[in-house]
């Protein structure tokens, strides 16, 4: 009877282990994975990006890198359900090559659920962290002369180019402009670490009413009309700012009474944020010139203002931090005007340009460094002197190559 028991069991124990393997058995497979950069890039295969595939019913993980080609091929994965997550971290030198600008850039994608159960090849999308930002892309402040050989100041505009690899909102952007390029010492240049505004306009908005697409840019018009061919324009100047052209107009009339300044109902008014004088009926930015600043920040209302040192009089300007300074560019009148003349401090722009004649209708523009599909990348060096050239036919939402 003893070995009859142990008969028994010693079947029951093969059973039972014949069971358990064939539960278990599989066979592994071969399977493939293309990477790829986000599409606004000039490369379509990421190399050297680190995969990561986990088996969520096991918790085994796997790192691979992807080759020159973007591919990355694996030999005896086992079937299962896996989630792949992707990661590369893009220097400087590496960004200019892809993006055009020199800034790194986090690039990273997934694939939350992946069944793998044959041989096939997967692709993965990489998404990038923004490079870039808003620049000051054009500013024509110089003013024409009319038919009669007055000065017409009216036609000035300001335009903001998103020159970043991601869609931006302009809500709450604050464009400002300082005292007025003169050949003198400003008594605030000394300072690195503030710029100090005559004037700030903010666009309204909640935070995403105002979007602007990589590549695109809007229009901040001193008034929004079409300067050549409206009654109150002037017939020899270079700009049509009217509906459908300026996104924005910087309506003033501080006092209320003897409206002069042009108030276009179909394009939508700044919000007026400091002013330094109610004097004039107008954005007088000033036809010589004036360092422009842009930044974002919701309390501008709350910065101080102050007086130029070393100046008599009781003008104050408003102190904004360099920090908040998004770009800015320094206008001045001609060549002749020396870097100790600056408005602007070196830690927001290095440098100086001028377009040389005052109601000349030209404008200062920003040069194109390179082409990104169908985007331009604009310079951007902070440095005024590298970054814009003359512009003789002011061109509101055109490239200058």
């Amino acid at each position: 009877m003893k070995n009859i028991h142990i008969l028994i069991l010693s079947g029951l124990l093969f059973l039972l282990t014949s069971c358990r393997k064939d539960y278990y058995s599989y066979e592994t497979l071969d399977y493939n994975f293309t990477v790829h950069y986000p599409d606004n890039y000039s490369t379509k295969l990421a190399s050297e990006v680190k995969v990561t595939l986990k088996n969520t019913i096991t918790g085994a993980s796997e790192e691979y890198r992807s080759d020159s080609e973007g591919r990355i091929r694996i030999t005896d994965i086992t079937p299962g359900i896996y989630t792949v997550t992707a990661s590369k971290t893009i220097t400087p030198a590496e960004a200019e090559q892809l993006v055009g600008i020199a800034e790194e850039i986090f690039c990273n994608g997934n694939i939350p659920t992946l069944r793998i159960t044959e041989a096939a090849t997967s692709t993965i999308q990489l998404t990038g962290s923004i490079a870039g930002g808003f620049v000051i892309k054009e500013f024509y402040y110089t003013g024409s002369k009319t038919p009669a050989g007055t000065n017409y100041l009216y036609d000035g505009f300001i335009e903001i180019y998103n020159n970043s690899t991601a869609l931006l909102y302009a809500d709450s952007l604050v464009v400002g402009n300082t005292k007025t390029s003169a050949n003198s010492v400003y008594g605030f240049y000394p300072d690195k670490n503030y710029v100090y505004l005559a004037q700030a306009w903010m666009v309204s908005g909640s935070g995403q009413d105002y979007p602007v697409e990589p590549g695109a840019s809007i229009v901040i018009a001193v008034t929004a009309l079409n300067h050549k061919t409206d009654p109150n324009g002037n017939p020899n100047s270079p700009t049509d700012l009217g509906k459908g052209m300026a996104d924005f107009e910087t309506y003033f009339n501080p006092t209320g009474t003897n409206i002069r300044d042009t108030d276009n109902p179909d394009v939508p008014n700044m919000i007026h944020q400091y002013y330094n004088t109610t004097a004039g009926f107008d954005w007088n930015i000033g036809i010589n010139g004036a360092g422009l600043v842009l930044f974002r920040d919701a309390a501008v209302a709350d910065f101080p203002s102050m007086t130029e040192p070393n100046v008599s009089g009781t003008t104050r300007f408003l102190q904004v931090p360099v920090s908040a300074v998004l770009d800015a560019v320094d206008c001045v009148g001609n060549s002749t005007i020396t870097m100790d003349k600056k408005r602007l401090p070196e830690t927001v722009d290095a440098g100086l340009t001028y377009v040389g004649v005052a109601n000349s209708g030209r404008s200062v523009i920003r040069k194109v460094k390179s082409t990104i599909g169908q985007r331009a990348v604009l310079m951007d060096t902070n440095n005024s002197s590298e970054d814009f050239e003359v512009n003789n036919n002011p061109t509101p939402r055109k490239i200058k190559y």
